[in-house]
C-alpha cells in the first residue's frame, strides 16, 4: 500500500522558512566531524602507501570507497546512532561500525585528505512517500556522498558492500536530496542517475 501522504489529503505545515535553514544548521552540526587526527592519517597512509599522487581522483575515490566497504560494517541500530549527527570519522574507524551518515562522513574526511571535493548529501528516500517533504523539514532518512572526481560528479552509496563503486541502488530512484554547496545553499531536487 502506498504511504498515506500519497493517497490521502494531507496538510503540510512547517515552521522552517527556507531549505537554507536546514542546510546551515546541518553544516554547523557536521563541521567538526571531519577533523583529521593521527589515526586518520595512519589509515590514509594504509590506503595510499606511496602517497597516491600518481592516481587520478577517480582512482583515489575508488580506493577510499573500497577501504570503507571492506573494513567498516554498516549498522543502523537506532539506539546506538544519533538521528542526525554523524560520529567523528576517527570513531567510525576505531569501532569499524557506522550508519549511512557515519560512513559518508568518513568518506568525505578521507577524500578531503586526498584532495577530492566531496560532500554529504541528505536523502529522503521514497520509503516516506512520493509527496513527502514538500515544505522545508527534517524528515530525511538516508545519507550518501557526492564526490567530484576528475571534474565529474558521482553519487556514492556506502551502506551496500555489494554495490559497485559510483553506482546507486534502485531504491534511490526519484528520491529527494539536499546537497550542500560552499555558500551553504540548499538544493531540493529529485535524484537522477
Amino acid at each position: 500500500m502506498p504511504q498515506s501522504v500519497d493517497v490521502s489529503d494531507v496538510l503540510h505545515i512547517s515552521t522552517i522558512p527556507a531549505w537554507s535553514e536546514i542546510s546551515g544548521w546541518y553544516a554547523d552540526v557536521i563541521n567538526n566531524r571531519t577533523e583529521e587526527n593521527h589515526y586518520l592519517k595512519d589509515v590514509y597512509a594504509t590506503i595510499f602507501p606511496v602517497g597516491g599522487k600518481q592516481l587520478t581522483e577517480f582512482q583515489k575515490g575508488k580506493k577510499i570507497y573500497d577501504y570503507i566497504e571492506k573494513n567498516i560494517r554498516y549498522s543502523s541500530v537506532s539506539f546506538r546512532q544519533s538521528a542526525y549527527i554523524p560520529q567523528k570519522a576517527a570513531l567510525t574507524l576505531t569501532t569499524r561500525l557506522g550508519d549511512c551518515k557515519d560512513l559518508s562522513n568518513l568518506f568525505v574526511t578521507l577524500a578531503k585528505m586526498a584532495g577530492i571535493k566531496a560532500q554529504m548529501v541528505l536523502v529522503d528516500t521514497r520509503d516516506n512517500g512520493v509527496k513527502d517533504l514538500v515544505l522545508p523539514g527534517m524528515d530525511f532518512n538516508h545519507c550518501i556522498v557526492k564526490a567530484n572526481l576528475d571534474n565529474k560528479d558521482y553519487y556514492l552509496e556506502l551502506t551496500d558492500s555489494e554495490l559497485p563503486f559510483a553506482s546507486l541502488p534502485n531504491n534511490l530512484m526519484g528520491a529527494l536530496y539536499w546537497k550542500f554547496h560552499p555558500k551553504m545553499e540548499c538544493l531540493h531536487r529529485s535524484l537522477r542517475f
